[in-house]
């Protein structure tokens, strides 16, 4: 059984947090010019920011809480990106599905919206790797 080193999951998961609240601020609006590439009918004209911070925080949280579980040793970076890449793409594939059959979006633009999540994940993933370094296999 995993035994969970609290210390390490907490900075893990703040060092994610702080990354992904400070990528998305600085370059979202750089490769999404025009918003969202899902924008909906009734979207909000002020999204409500807070829940944008509580959605950073629970992915962080949840990276930063699996990571561990899938790690099988080997270089933290190398470990961490293709852990954050994979669950990046696990989770914004599907919703790529979802959306495009709900929204008239652009194709391309619902793509690179899958490869931003891929990208960012990936190197969240680096992060918390880092944070945890090399150990033992559980």
């Amino acid at each position: 059984m995993m035994s969970i080193n609290f210390k390490q999951l907490i900075f893990a998961t703040l060092s994610a947090f702080l990354f992904l609240v400070v990528v998305n601020n600085l370059l979202f609006s750089i490769v999404f010019p025009e918003g969202p590439p899902d924008q909906y009918e009734n979207m909000r004209e002020k999204p409500l920011r807070f829940f944008h911070l509580v959605a950073f925080l629970v992915e962080a949280f949840l990276l930063a809480f699996i990571y561990p579980i899938g790690y099988r040793g080997g270089s933290p970076r190398v470990e961490g990106i293709r852990f954050g890449m994979y669950m990046g793409f696990v989770v914004s594939f599907p919703h790529f599905f979802h959306t495009y059959a709900m929204v008239n979006v652009d194709f391309y633009s619902a793509v690179l919206a899958i490869v931003w999540t891929v990208a960012i994940w990936g190197i969240a993933g680096i992060l918390i790797a880092l944070v945890y370094g090399r150990r033992s296999p559980s």
